[in-house]
Order: C-alpha cells, then structure tokens, then sequence
C-alpha cells in the first residue's frame, strides 16, 4: 500500500527540487547573457548547416549512411546522436570528401567501448573541414 506524502513532504521536495531560488529580474537577466545566447546561437548554426547538407545529399544518401554505419558500429543507428552523424556525414560529402571512408576512419579510430552515445562518439570524431563563425563550430561546405 503507497501511503500519500504529507503536506510538509510535498513542499519540502518542491524546494529541494528547485534549488536556490531565483527572481524573474535574475532569471531575465542570466537568458539574456552574451554566453547563454551564444551557446543557443551556436546549437541553432549547427543544427541547420546539418540539417541543410541532410536536406540537399537526400534520403536516399541518408539511408546509405545509415546502412553503411550499422555494418561498421552494429547498434549505431539506435543511437540518440545517429541524425547528427547522418548530417555531419552529408556535409562531408558535400565538402567533396569521401562520407563512407571518413565513417569507417572515425568508427575504427580507436575503439568505442561503452560509450552511452556510440553515434556520437563517431561523430565528435569526424572533421567537417571548413572553419566556422567560431573556432569549435565546422562552416557550410563549399559548394
């Protein structure tokens, strides 16, 4: 039998759950911070150029990639990050590289283990070439 948890319980786990508290001014002001917009700027800029070289290689590439990385990382399709290894390799491609011989180079590099996120360890791995707006983000291919 679950007994329900006293009032006290509830509001102690509430605050536990939140932490220190913080105001609305404080929390507008921490969003608006150069270093909180620059990591959601970055993550959009990445996501897009991804995005775009998945968009413009097409499903069928995509779906050779996706064959290709299974054969090489059994259970690597399965991964969270296995959208993102697909777009790092479109771009790849579109940078007038190999894909698939970059895949095999980055999967056997040095072995995987028990990486919780196997398509993402690959990925991390893979040198998109073309410098970026910032020195840790790849640039568009050129085309």
């Amino acid at each position: 039998m679950v007994s329900p948890l006293a009032s006290h319980d509830v509001l102690r786990t509430i605050i536990e759950r939140d932490g220190a508290g913080q105001s609305a001014t404080t929390y507008a002001l921490t969003e608006a911070s150069a270093k909180v917009l620059l990591r959601r700027e970055a993550q959009v800029f990445s996501d897009a150029l991804l995005y775009g070289a998945a968009a413009e290689v097409g499903v069928d590439r995509l779906a050779q990639y996706r064959s290709a990385a299974e054969l090489m990382v059994p259970g690597i399709t399965d991964q969270l990050s296995c959208d993102r290894l697909q777009g790092s390799l479109a771009v790849l491609q579109l940078s007038g590289q190999d894909p698939l011989a970059c895949l095999e180079d980055a999967a056997h590099a040095r072995p995987i283990g028990d990486a919780r996120d196997r398509a993402a360890v690959v990925e991390w791995r893979l040198t998109l070439g073309a410098a970026g707006p910032l020195p840790w983000l790849s640039g568009p291919p050129r085309l």
